[in-house]
C-alpha cells in the first residue's frame, strides 16, 4: 500500500462526491419513507472510511496520468519559492496540519468545559422524573441513566460518550410524557450515536477546510434524529405514536427557532427545531411534518427497509472499491538526454531500465541489466511517476 500527496487527493474527492450524495439523497422525501436512514447512514460511514485510509494499492491501482494544467501546477507547488527550500505544497500542508490542530484543540476544549458543566448539576429527586426514566431504560434494556434536572425552556439532551447524562427540565411533561423523552434520549445511547457523531467530528477536524465536511456534520445530526425517531416507534402502537409527536411538537414550541451548534456527545431531542429559516419559511411545522411522516410511516416502510439498505451497501461497497481502483496524477517527461550514456544503444523505458538505490543514497540507471549512468536525485520521483521500479 502507498501513501503518497495525490492519494490524499484523491481521498479528498471522493469524500466529498460522497458527502454531496448524501444530501442529495437525505432530500428525498420518498426514499426517506420507503427505506428509513440505514441508507444515509451507510453513505455516512463509507465517507469517513474513504478519508481515514487515503491509501493506492500497487496491483489494484491504475495510475492515469494527466497531461498539461495539472502538471504544470503540480511542478508549481513543488518549486521552492523561500529560502531555497521551502515550496508553496510544503506551506500548504503546514496551514493544513496547523488548523488541523487547532480545531482539534478547539473541539476537544469546548468538550471537556461544557461536560464539566453537565457534571455540576444535581441529580434530579423528582420520583415522577426518576419512575419514567427506570421504565425506559427497563423497555430499552439498558442501565438506568444518571438523570439531572434543568430549567425550563430548555430541551431534554444527552450528555457525554463513555457515562451519559441526560437533562431534563422538571414540571414540564407529564409522567406519561418523561417516558416518551427517555425513550427517545436513551435510545441514541443503545445506538451508539455520541460515537458515530465523533468519527464525524474526527472528520470535520481534519478536512476544516473542506465545506462539504461540514455539509456531512449537518446531515449526521439531521440523519440520526430521524433514525432515532423511527427506532422509538418501532416500540408504540399507533396511538402512542400520535403522542410521541405530541411530546415533540411540545417541546419545539416551547424552544426559540435557533441555530444549535454542533456538540460532540450530544443530542437534543429538539435537535430539528435548529433549522435554519433561509430554507423554509415555517421550519418547526415543516420539520415537525416531516418526523411525523417517518414515524407514522414505519409500517410502511417494512417492505422496503431491508431491501433499499442491502441494495445501497452494495452499490457504496462497489463505488467504495472502484474510488481505489484508480489515481491521477501529472504526466511527467522524464529528461532522458540528462542520464542516457553512449551505453545505451535503444530508447529508455520503464519496460527496459529501473534504478538501483545505492547505499550513499545515489541511483544508479539499469538498462537491460547493465549500469549506465547516476540518475540525479530530483529526477528519481519523475521517474517513479512514470513507472520505473526502484529497488533499494
Amino acid at each position: 500500500m502507498v501513501f503518497s500527496d495525490f492519494s490524499i487527493l484523491m481521498a479528498t474527492i471522493w469524500c466529498s462526491i460522497f458527502m454531496v450524495l448524501l444530501f442529495c439523497f437525505r432530500s428525498g422525501k420518498y426514499i426517506l419513507e420507503l427505506s428509513g436512514v440505514a441508507p444515509l447512514l451507510i453513505i455516512i460511514i463509507g465517507a469517513a472510511l474513504r478519508c481515514f485510509v487515503p491509501i493506492d494499492i500497487p496491483v489494484f491501482t491504475r495510475v492515469i496520468q494527466h497531461e498539461g494544467w495539472l502538471a504544470k501546477l503540480d511542478a508549481g507547488l513543488r518549486t521552492p519559492i523561500i529560502y531555497g527550500h521551502i515550496t508553496p505544497l510544503a506551506i500548504i500542508l503546514g496551514v493544513w496540519i496547523i488548523g488541523t490542530l487547532i480545531a482539534s484543540f478547539t473541539t476537544i476544549w469546548s468538550y471537556r468545559t461544557h461536560m464539566d458543566k453537565v457534571r455540576a448539576y444535581l441529580p434530579s429527586e423528582n420520583p415522577v422524573i426518576l419512575s419514567a426514566a427506570e421504565a425506559a431504560a427497563k423497555k430499552l434494556q439498558l442501565p438506568v441513566p444518571t438523570v439531572c434536572p434543568i430549567s425550563k425552556g430548555k430541551s431534554p439532551s444527552i450528555q457525554g460518550l463513555r457515562h451519559p447524562v441526560i437533562l431534563i427540565p422538571e414540571n414540564v411533561y407529564s409522567e406519561e410524557d418523561y417516558r416518551y423523552v427517555f425513550y427517545h434520549e436513551l435510545m441514541h445511547w443503545k445506538e451508539h450515536d455520541m460515537w458515530i457523531k465523533l468519527l464525524v467530528c474526527a472528520l470535520n477536524c481534519i478536512f476544516w477546510w473542506n465545506p462539504c465536511s461540514y455539509l456531512l456534520r449537518i446531515n449526521l445530526n439531521r440523519t440520526l434524529e430521524l433514525r432515532c425517531d423511527q427506532s422509538v416507534s418501532r416500540l408504540l402502537q399507533s396511538p402512542e405514536k400520535l403522542e410521541y409527536i405530541e411530546v415533540l411538537i411540545k417541546t419545539f414550541n416551547s424552544l426559540p427557532t435557533k441555530r444549535k451548534r454542533f456538540r460532540l456527545g450530544s443530542f437534543t431531542i429538539s435537535e430539528f427545531a435548529a433549522s435554519p429559516k433561509k430554507f423554509c419559511r415555517n421550519p418547526k411545522k415543516h420539520i415537525t411534518v416531516k418526523r411525523a411522516d417517518l414515524i407514522m410511516n414505519t409500517s410502511y416502510q417494512k417492505k422496503y427497509n431491508r431491501v433499499i439498505p442491502v441494495v445501497t451497501l452494495i452499490i457504496m461497497t462497489a463505488v467504495f472499491i472502484f474510488s481505489y481502483s484508480f489515481i491521477i496524477q501529472p504526466h511527467y517527461d522524464v529528461p532522458k538526454d540528462e542520464i542516457v550514456t553512449d551505453k545505451v544503444t535503444e530508447e529508455v523505458s520503464a519496460e527496459n531500465s529501473y534504478l538501483v538505490k545505492n547505499p550513499d543514497g545515489t541511483y544508479t540507471l539499469y538498462v537491460d541489466n547493465i549500469a549506465v549512468a547516476n540518475v540525479d536525485e530530483k529526477y528519481v520521483d519523475m521517474m517513479k511517476k512514470d513507472g520505473f521500479t526502484i529497488i533499494d
